[in-house]
């Protein structure tokens, strides 16, 4: 009669407790998944931030604005700009500040959340790169067979001095299939992804010297390609606050003359200048002035790039 007593008490007892014990448990189970999903989440910023930033040459033109905004808001990586200043060559360099900064603004407004992986812009003046020889040598070299804008040198200098590699340059595909991209023939895919580097099977040609610290990530896209892109992203009104004249009339207004605004028309983004300066386009663009303004440009480019190795002659 005990044994059933006892055995009884303690089966009362246990339904008893039941509702207890499962509520106990149903709570216990709720604080595990909440402790185990705040964990995840930490280990996700952890390593999101762990990740070395991407270093991107960002002038707050349309090409570079692209990529910056691939990083933050499609990959979700750190981004980390740099904007190299060239003294008395550059009437837009204010224009481009104002553009970095209107985009900047917008963004952080539409997406807060990349406040924390979009770094302060390293800012870096032209003459302030010690000089290097090697680089100098290999750029005057490959000079002779094509032309190369100066800035390849003294960014790759800089590159050199603080060890970087992989800085990603804005070159993109170009939208006349008749016209070869720049630099192409250097270059190779990296696996399947967009993003070309130097071809290591010409590490013999002077081009390698200097193009090797570089990344270049758009050549798989041209202008038109990434405007289709950015409009179905929703990006379009941040991409609208890029600046891409170098030579702005009253420092304000695409002058339609210079070159990246005879690119950006080539490439059918002439939606991007005003009606006024798209008909001095017109007149600039027949064939008479088309091959004068051929001609003078090649001859102002190798002015620049004389004066600009006198100067690297006098630092050393």
């Amino acid at each position: 009669m005990l044994r059933i007593w006892a055995s009884g008490w303690r089966r009362d007892l246990f339904f008893d407790l039941l509702p207890v014990i499962t509520l106990t448990a149903f709570f216990n189970t709720i604080i595990l998944f909440l402790s185990a999903s705040h964990l995840l989440k930490a280990g996700t910023m952890t390593d999101a931030h762990s990740n070395s930033p991407i270093k991107l040459l960002w002038s707050g033109g349309w090409d570079s604005t692209f990529r910056l905004l691939t990083i933050l808001l499609d990959e979700r990586k750190p981004v980390q700009p740099y904007y190299f200043i060239v003294p008395h060559q550059r009437k837009s360099t204010r224009n481009e500040r104002e553009a970095r900064e209107k985009i900047t603004k917008a963004l952080l407004a539409k997406y807060p959340w990349t406040r924390d992986l979009l770094l302060p812009t390293v800012y870096v003046r032209m003459d302030q790169i010690a000089p290097d020889e090697e680089i100098k040598q290999a750029y005057k070299d490959a000079y002779e067979s094509q032309t190369i804008g100066v800035q390849y040198e003294f960014m790759a200098r800089y590159c050199k001095q603080n060890n970087i590699q992989g800085m990603e340059i804005g070159l993109h595909k170009v939208g006349d299939p008749n016209v070869t991209p720049r630099f192409i023939q250097f270059l190779s895919r990296v696996g399947n992804s967009h993003i070309f580097t130097y071809n290591l099977a010409l590490k013999d040609k002077p081009e390698y010297v200097f193009l090797k610290y570089f990344s270049y990530p758009l050549m798989d896209f041209t202008k038109k390609d990434v405007q289709k892109i950015v409009q179905e992203k929703g990006w379009l009104p941040i991409m609208k606050k890029t600046w891409f004249c170098y030579t702005p009339i009253f420092g304000k207004i695409p002058c339609g003359v210079c070159q990246p605004c005879q690119q950006s028309i080539g490439d059918g983004m002439g939606w991007r200048l005003p009606i006024m300066t798209r008909y001095l386009h017109k007149v600039w663009d027949t064939a008479l002035v088309k091959f004068t303004r051929k001609t003078w440009r090649k001859v102002l480019h190798k002015t620049k790039v004389r004066q600009h190795l006198d100067l690297l002659e006098s630092d050393q």
